[in-house]
């Protein structure tokens, strides 16, 4: 990953709406929802990106940022991208998770996306692909019982995953995300597998859309 800082020439930072007017990324769906937990409030956020170019896209930055009523970011949560690298045509997930205490809760306005893209050498760019032709893929297969989803996570792969992430997006019927949740598989060696239940009740759902990919180490 210090290599990859290294190469990032010119950075410019994207909320929703500068990405929708960028040439290479779009916003194809977001999601917020909120919801209390006790004294605090609980704000999950997860955006829906397309990459729209011809190159494989590679952020230097993707987060979610919850703004302030003065329009000033005041919390942030880093989370990578899924999967790191978005293939030319390709969707990927970005998602983050808050609670906000009462004092937090008196600054929160509204939460966005923020995205530091960079413009690359064709030196660059090979690198870029290099890294996405190192992300493997886990067989993932999935049923739902109730509000509560089981997955057979499957290493399918030629390499032994040490770290994986699991995106999980909850859909309603008409296919919309009503909700997201996020989980980590560790030490797979290559042909194992792992089971990972997830209940979701915050609001009825119908399928679930999983992106499970690990990380190139």
């Amino acid at each position: 990953m210090k290599k990859l800082l290294s190469i990032l020439l010119v950075l410019c930072l994207l909320c929703p709406a500068a990405l929708a007017q960028s040439g290479n990324v779009s916003v194809a769906e977001s999601h917020i929802h909120e919801y209390t937990e006790g004294e605090n409030r609980i704000v999950h956020a997860v955006f829906v990106l397309e990459n729209r170019g011809d190159q494989p896209l590679l952020p230097a930055i993707s987060s979610v940022v919850l703004m302030n009523k003065a329009g000033a970011v005041f919390m942030e949560d880093a989370n990578p991208l899924y999967p790191m690298v978005i293939a030319p045509g390709a969707r990927g997930y970005v998602y983050g998770i808050f609670t906000l205490d009462a004092q937090a809760q008196q600054q929160y306005d509204h939460a966005e996306l923020y995205m530091a893209l960079a413009q690359y050498s064709k030196d660059e760019q090979q690198l870029v692909k290099d890294i996405a032709a190192q992300i493997v893929y886990p067989q993932v297969e999935s049923t739902v019982s109730g509000d509560t989803v089981t997955m057979q996570i499957k290493n399918t792969t030629a390499i032994d995953i040490v770290t994986g992430g699991v995106l999980m997006l909850f859909r309603s019927e008409a296919g919309e995300i009503v909700g997201a949740a996020e989980r980590y598989v560790t030490s797979m060696p290559r042909g194992e597998s792992a089971e990972l239940t997830e209940s979701f009740t915050l609001a009825p759902f119908s399928t679930v859309e999983i992106i499970c990919y690990s990380l190139p180490m």
